[in-house]
């Protein structure tokens, strides 16, 4: 059944509300609040009235789960148990050093639906001959990750043992969760990275958004990178090695520290949220700034760069500031011929676009505008295009025309820039 709404978050949210109006209420002077203290209270009443249906429901819904929960549990022993044979299914694992291959029986009824791959698994087994055998053998995952998988999707519950540290290196759970399909498992096992922490630290954010990429768990790289676009992470400190634990040597980890070192897929996630922080300069030209700095950084991927300026919203920048991206390009000698010439087909498309914005004719551009940033003055960039439309005619330079409203957002052409004009 589905899930009904959380009572508790919502009525904790309201609780707060009514106790601004009470107070809000109480300011108002005592020959006249009357009628709106009756107005309160009769709000207050339908509120937990509200809160009571709502408990029951969630109890109701509570109750068929546990019930569904027994129901599978049970299928499952039975096939074990050989109580139904034909509904049995032996999955079989490499032996660890010093033991012997592990076994775990299932039914094979409610394991062909946990997943498309799962289903070919029990229909063809290992020989893929569609004779539905009794025996699989997995051997690119251990017993206990199996089982871990089986007690997630008999009970909605993720073993908290089963989710490893943060820092491991390696998530057997994870791995073969995405290897066959099992996107709950994904996202839950996320979802205890993020509820266990109130606020993430920029190396915290960097991990799971490292991590989200890899397994696809849109949730949690959306989550993950928001709170790095809106540096909304808490200090953390940098230990030198070989330093005291107690000992505060180091350096805090800011947000451009973590985000220089993102590879580039990470990095062009976080640049394109709309919360990204524009720090005190308010301008999108503080998002090629943060590029130019990734490009020297550790990451050692600048044959990627073009996917980063994908995300720039060039239409936020002036003229000004997009002639002057041609000079930094020119100077960074990391870049190689035919990655330079993208991102200078980027700059041309760009200006292209700005050039022929229809003036004066109630239809500009679209701004893809972020929370919180500044626009260059429509008045003087309406002055500079006219004189700049005036001067190609002047000296006879026909350029293409360039519809804003048709053209595909920032594709990039991969052909060589023409030299000439």
């Amino acid at each position: 059944p589905p899930p009904p709404p959380r009572p508790r978050l919502a009525m904790q949210g309201t609780n707060a509300k009514l106790a601004h109006l009470q107070a809000a209420i109480y300011n108002i002077p005592a020959n006249k609040r009357g009628a709106a203290l009756h107005f309160f209270h009769d709000v207050r009443f339908c509120l937990d009235d509200e809160r009571e249906a709502m408990k029951q429901t969630a109890e109701k819904h509570e109750k068929e789960c546990e019930r569904l929960r027994r129901m599978i549990y049970e299928i499952h022993r039975a096939a074990e148990e050989g109580r139904c044979p034909d509904d049995g299914l032996t999955f079989r694992f490499p032996a660890a050093e010093g033991s012997t291959p592990g076994t775990i029986t299932c039914s094979r009824a409610l394991v062909c639906q946990w997943s498309p791959a799962f289903a070919a698994l029990v229909r063809h087994g290992n020989a893929m001959d569609g004779a539905f055998p009794r025996e699989v053998t997995l051997g690119d995952v251990d017993d206990a990750t199996f089982r871990a998988a089986l007690t997630y999707m008999s009970s909605g519950r993720l073993p908290k043992e089963c989710v490893r540290s943060l820092r491991a290196d390696v998530h057997p759970l994870l791995i073969f969760a995405d290897q066959y399909g099992l996107q709950d498992i994904v996202d839950d096992y996320f979802d205890v990275f993020l509820k266990a922490r109130t606020l993430l630290t920029a190396e915290e954010a960097q991990r799971i958004l490292a991590l989200a990429l890899r397994f696809r768990a849109t949730a949690a790289r959306d989550c993950a990178a928001v709170a790095l676009a809106r540096n909304l992470v808490r200090d953390a400190w940098r230990v030198v090695p070989g330093a005291e634990e107690e000992d505060l040597f180091g350096h805090e980890v800011t947000f451009e520290e973590a985000f220089v070192s993102l590879d580039a897929e990470a990095a062009a996630v976080v640049l394109a949220q709309d919360e990204l922080d524009l720090k005190s300069q308010h301008s999108e030209a503080y998002v090629v700034g943060l590029i130019w700095k990734w490009l020297r950084g550790p990451s050692g991927q600048a044959d990627r760069v073009v996917e980063l300026f994908r995300t720039v919203r060039f239409e936020c920048l002036s003229f000004d500031e997009i002639a002057a991206l041609q000079n930094v390009l020119a100077s960074e000698a990391v870049l190689d011929g035919g990655v330079r010439s993208q991102i200078k087909a980027l700059f041309s498309t760009a200006l292209r676009r700005k050039i022929y914005v229809p003036a004066g004719d109630g239809s500009p551009i679209r701004l893809r505008k972020r929370h919180r940033a500044c626009v260059p003055d429509e008045g003087g960039e309406d002055r500079i295009r006219t004189v700049l439309r005036a001067s190609f005619d002047i000296c006879g330079i026909a350029l293409e025309a360039f519809d804003p409203a048709s053209a595909p957002e920032m594709q990039v052409d991969t052909a060589p820039a023409a030299s000439s004009q």
